[in-house]
């Protein structure tokens, strides 16, 4: 009945992996991309898996039904001929495999597959909520063979009897996870866990910021905010002339490094009282590790428009300590995240070796292909009459929008701070979700094309991967603003949610240049010249994320026209035209002095010394600049997203 694949049965196990693979993946894949999965191509694969280790199995009984392969307690590559599906012999190989495993049997589903994971749950199978994102709108998704605990879940049965009861298991209980490399690298694409709440979890910045700038607590007022010399600034000097940039107690991660100046002098990590890097800070952006060749990981270590970047994560548990030598440079930015007490930290090596450089190079190759998930779907254009709204879903039960994607005319792409886009979950009256269109999906009505790994604008198109839950019910609502009509095409993709109930909402709010009523924030007033973009009172979540449209215009001085945009550099600039000095601040839960305090407003997007001309555009996977004349007079719009950074609050 069951066989083991050898090279003698091989081929029949490659033909049945193949038309199976074909069958179940042609809604989704290209048509090329499925026709080149033959048997020829499947036996070289299941050849290449089984040198690593994993054992296959072929059924047989009058003629050949399926396979499935096992690695540890792994179970992989469950396949069944077309032919023969719903005949029970699906069900004949996962038993067999959960035999045959070194452990919890564990396995991965697509996102999209939801006849499998239906299928799944009634064989005793429940979601840990780890997932791999291959792209920004599909996941692979883990689920793992019930051991204990029934509870029923509130939607999304499994077909049959309704009141079928499935487990849940807890796999990453507050306080006691153990976090695995794979899955801290995870948190690096993962839009999905952006809704779920983080008890437990702070996060903040350690920055260069001027330490002139002070919270007096006995008088309760705040001292020098607005001083600016900001790239010097530390937690304290050592006796050998080097500096304390960042000193924090774990368990936690550094997410972001970001430098405006990195040079020669050295920066020295110590994670749990041990040393585990010292180099020149240059070398920490350019290089990796030991290695002799420069680093090539253009979209984890993006250097753009000046700025240095590095998404490497540095985990510790007990505690870290950052310092920098004499002659490192001017500016940075240390971005962390602390985790509850009881968590364990992978070990930060985990990354030179070699399974951690292939994480590393699959996700820097993902991040690349962001923006290329776009579906090719062939939408009716709507169009939207004026003052009209239009009503885009109106969804019943639990779900979760994945991804938004709009195709707009030109004409419409030029109005679109014109078009309102709300969404309004579960029934309540006031929109959690109200912005301009373009502004929502981070861009301008002028912008050029960009990619983020949340939003972005590919020609007519413009896309969102936000994820967007609902328990009860959804309604999204476009409204066209204008005088004219307008017509437009929208796609929302609907995924089932069966959590829905124990996750937050998706909320977004358009804050304009409406006049700020708080005298300590107005000219005089100690808090001056800072802008609050969002005040939350008394509401738990997390900031993911924002775009920052900047109008900003001004009169060419006599002797100065167009043609002679390029102003100088520095003090000697003959018009000093820039916005961006101040510094971003979160103060989060009630906080008297922020816990992430900036350097500039370009630093926070990614990018450095952008008063200075030439004004590059650039994407990134978590920032863009899409718009800005030549001179930099007019509008600039950028963005910032927070996806394995992002910033809770609890009240």
């Amino acid at each position: 009945m069951f066989q083991p694949v050898t090279e003698a049965n091989l081929e029949t196990a490659a033909w049945i992996h193949a038309e199976s693979w074909r069958e179940s993946h042609r809604g989704f894949c290209s048509p090329a991309f499925v026709q080149a999965h033959t048997t020829e191509a499947q036996s070289r694969y299941i050849r290449g898996e089984m040198r690593l280790g994993k054992r296959f199995y072929l059924l047989t009984l009058d003629s050949p039904k399926g396979i499935v392969s096992v690695w540890g307690r792994l179970i992989e590559n469950l396949y069944v001929l077309p032919c023969e599906q719903r005949k029970g012999y699906g069900t004949m190989l996962l038993r067999h495999a959960e035999g045959q495993c070194e452990g919890p049997p564990t396995l991965w589903v697509l996102s999209n597959n939801h006849v499998a994971c239906s299928w799944y749950q009634r064989m005793g199978y429940v979601l840990t909520g780890r997932q791999k994102a291959l792209n920004p709108s599909l996941a692979e998704l883990e689920m793992v063979r019930r051991l204990k605990s029934l509870m029923r879940l509130p939607a999304f049965q499994p077909e049959g009897n309704p009141a079928e009861r499935v487990e849940t298991v807890d796999t990453h209980p507050q306080g006691g996870m153990t976090m695995t490399y794979e899955e801290l690298l995870d948190r690096l694409t993962d839009m999905r866990r952006l809704a779920r709440p983080a008890p437990g979890e702070r996060s903040g910045s350690c920055t260069s910021f001027d330490r002139a700038s002070r919270y007096d607590e006995e008088t309760g007022r705040y001292v020098a905010w607005d001083a600016n010399d900001d790239g010097k600034g530390y937690v304290r000097a050592l006796p050998d002339g080097s500096v304390v940039a960042a000193e924090l107690s774990g368990p936690g991660v550094i997410w972001r490094s970001w430098s405006a100046m990195p040079d020669t002098g050295a920066i020295r990590v110590y994670v749990d009282g041990e040393r585990i890097i010292d180099c020149p800070f240059l070398s920490y952006f350019t290089r990796f590790g030991g290695d002799f060749a420069p680093l090539d990981l253009p979209s984890l270590c993006p250097h753009i428009a000046r700025g240095y970047n590095s998404f490497l994560p540095i985990p510790f548990n007990e505690s870290l300590r950052i310092e920098l030598a004499p002659g490192w440079g001017a500016f940075y930015h240390f971005t962390y995240t602390l985790f509850p007490q009881g968590t364990q930290m992978p070990a930060y090596d985990a990354m030179y070796s070699i399974a951690g450089r292939r994480l590393l190079a699959r996700l820097d190759r993902a991040l690349y292909r962001r923006g290329e998930h776009l579906q090719r779907w062939e939408a009716q254009a709507t169009v939207l009459a004026p003052h009209a709204e239009a009503c885009l879903l109106d969804a019943g039960g639990s779900g979760a929008i994945a991804q938004m994607q709009f195709r707009l005319a030109p004409e419409a792409m030029e109005r679109s701070r014109e078009l309102t886009l709300r969404a309004y979950w579960d029934g309540e009256t006031e929109p959690s979700v109200c912005a301009p269109l373009c502004d929502f999906f981070a861009c301008t009505p002028g912008a050029g094309n960009f990619r983020t790994w949340v939003c972005g604008k590919q020609g007519d198109t413009l896309y969102a991967n936000w994820y967007m839950p609902f328990a009860r019910c959804a309604r999204v609502t476009l409204r066209n603003e204008t005088d004219e009509a307008i017509r437009i095409g929208a796609q929302l993709d609907v995924q089932p949610c069966p959590e829905a109930g124990e996750l937050m909402r998706f909320c977004a709010r358009h804050h304009g240049d409406e006049p700020e009523t708080d005298a300590a924030f107005l000219p005089g007033g100690e808090r001056f010249p800072d802008w609050p973009v969002l005040r939350v009172p008394q509401r738990a979540g997390r900031f993911c994320g924002m775009h920052l449209s900047i109008v900003d215009t001004f009169p060419y001085p006599d002797g100065l026209d167009a043609e002679h945009w390029w102003f100088g550099y520095g003090g000697g600039k003959a018009l000093d035209w820039w916005w961006g000095e101040g510094d971003e601040k979160f103060f989060v839960d009630g906080e008297k002095f922020p816990s992430t305090f900036g350097t500039g407003s370009e630093d926070y997007i990614g990018y450095a010394w952008a008063a200075e001309p030439p004004f590059a555009f650039f994407d990134a996977p978590f920032c863009a600049m899409s718009d800005m004349p030549l001179d930099g007079n007019g509008e600039t719009s950028v963005c910032r997203f927070h996806v394995c950074d992002s910033i809770p609050f609890r009240t």
